[in-house]
This record gives structure tokens, sequence and C-alpha cells, in this order.
């Protein structure tokens, strides 16, 4: 996430706020993460865990749907 991080701030020099998207629902104790820290840098992103969401607004938004 750094990595990528870095690269874009490089090309683009413009506010980064970055999400790591989880679709399936695990027991994985990296679903909990937040954050990598390495000595002093630290870098942190956002967690979204799919199954925990309110189905409803995703199932509401069009742009969304699957055409079948």
């Amino acid at each position: 996430m750094l990595e990528y991080w870095i690269r874009l701030w490089r090309l683009h020099s413009k506010p980064i706020h970055q999400v790591v998207l989880y679709l399936r629902k695990t027991n994985s104790p990296l679903v909990r993460v937040d954050e990598l820290q390495v000595g002093e840098t630290r870098h942190g992103y956002g967690v979204v865990r799919l199954w925990e969401q309110d189905p409803l607004p995703l199932l509401q938004n069009p742009a969304l749907m699957l055409n079948t």
C-alpha cells in the first residue's frame, strides 16, 4: 500500500485515500489490519469488509448491478 501511495503521489501530488476491500468473509486476522508499521514508518489505509456492510444501498445502486 505504501509503495502504491508513493507512486501515485509522485505522479499526481494530490490527496490519496487508500482502501482495501475484502469481498469474502474470512477468519484471517489480516482483515483487521489497517496500517503498515515498520520502525518509525507508519502508513494507514481504510478497510472495508463487505460482509459487514448493509446490502440495501448496494442493491439499490444501478451502477453496481450486473447485466445477466
